[in-house]
């Protein structure tokens, strides 16, 4: 008994038994791949909404900005008009008051 563990504690420690160690450790790893793979599939489906969501947002302030631009330009139109009409009116007032 006391020659078998010195010879026990050689074999272990011997290279050839190196190997099987990492077989071990190989066979472990797999038990962690579903969550690396649930991880990774997470992160990509938030990488690729947050982008959707940056060019909706961009999209949405383009769209945003030229409803702003056009509605400027009606109230420019509209000044005009409205700016025409009291022109207008002004030059009848004073036709009026010089007959």
């Amino acid at each position: 008994m006391v020659n078998s563990t010195p010879r026990m504690y050689a074999a272990m420690s011997q290279p050839s038994q190196l190997p099987n160690l990492t077989r071990g450790a190989a066979t472990k790893s797999p038990r962690l791949m579903p969550a690396a793979v649930t991880v990774l599939a997470v992160s990509s489906v938030v990488y690729y909404v947050r982008r959707q969501l940056l060019r909706e947002k961009n999209d949405f302030d383009s769209l945003f900005a030229q409803k702003h631009k056009l509605a400027d330009q009606l109230l420019q139109e509209d000044n005009k008009k409205v700016l025409a009409e009291v022109n207008a009116g002004q030059k009848n007032l004073l036709n009026i008051l010089s007959s």
